[in-house]
């Protein structure tokens, strides 16, 4: 199975960073130890070094990232995989919530004489500037990055030192978790797509559901990642995408909070969907 996935597949990292916002104060901790009584075990006073509003804009972006990266890609024990047909949308976004962390980061750096004025207010006479880094410096705390590898190949080990035997053996293994990668990331693809159909058939039973336009928007979502995934044309999971968009991702949820009819016939479709394919994916979804 192996021989193509390579073609099909990629490994990507967001690497993002940032300077650190806590410290621990020892000083502070051995007043609170000395004034109770009680010994260093009993803890440790952390103090946070920034003020959170300058933060907030930087750390908004880079959960963001971090929650489109989990949302688009599968972990496996090579890494987070996404398949390669979905890649080129992957970067576009990453890039440009790469250029917000970027802008929001060199708000913090023009802004830094303010941040560090704040911090010593708010800290008083526990401030410790040398916790601080020079205005010069504090750029190269933040970083975004985007790694792409590919998935590796047996075939591609050749070392020296090595008997072929072992060699060869060792190839062999690197083939078999390939596949085993590769066919859990398509289990995994599946079982959210069985998560998110099973979400649809408990709003759509309860007397008065709350239905938002993201309950089929998510579902046509994650049905495009496990397409994407079936690198080896499982029938099964093919026949599980068709009748998703078939019955399901195409539904007006404007139809569906404006007609109990539409509702439950749609919630039979989604129970139809989880009797005939619950089995599926990696986490088994009851209806």
């Amino acid at each position: 199975m192996s021989q193509d996935l390579q073609s099909k597949l990629l490994l990507v990292t967001p690497s993002i960073s940032m300077v650190g916002t806590t410290r621990a104060d020892d000083s502070i901790t051995k007043e609170v130890h000395e004034k109770h009584g009680s010994q260093e075990e009993a803890g440790r006073y952390v103090a946070s070094l920034w003020p959170e509003n300058y933060l907030r804009p930087i750390k908004k972006v880079a959960s963001a990232a971090r929650s489109y990266h989990r949302d688009n890609t599968v972990l496996s024990s090579f890494g987070s995989m996404i398949p390669a047909m979905m890649f080129a949308s992957y970067e576009e976004k990453m890039k440009h919530l790469e250029q917000q962390f970027d802008e929001a980061a060199d708000d913090f750096v023009d802004n830094y004489d303010a941040v560090i004025a704040k911090a010593k207010e708010i800290h008083n006479g526990s401030f410790r500037p040398d916790w601080y880094p020079a205005k010069f410096a504090i750029r190269e705390k933040f970083a975004f990055r985007l790694l792409v590898s590919p998935v590796p190949r047996g075939g591609d080990i050749v070392v020296n030192y090595l008997a072929a035997d072992r060699i060869a053996q060792l190839q062999s293994e690197i083939t078999a978790r390939v596949n085993a990668a590769a066919t859990a990331a398509k289990q995994e693809a599946v079982s959210r797509v069985m998560e998110k159909v099973a979400h649809i058939a408990d709003t759509l039973n309860k007397d008065k559901p709350r239905i938002f336009d993201s309950l089929i928007e998510n579902l046509s979502e994650v049905v495009n990642l496990a397409e994407a995934f079936n690198v080896t044309s499982d029938w099964q999971v093919a026949s599980l995408i068709k009748e998703c968009r078939d019955n399901l991702a195409t539904i007006d949820p404007e139809a569906l909070r404006n007609s109990a009819l539409a509702r439950r016939v749609v919630k039979q479709q989604a129970e139809s969907v989880l009797a005939s394919f619950g089995n599926l994916g990696n986490r088994k979804i009851a209806v």
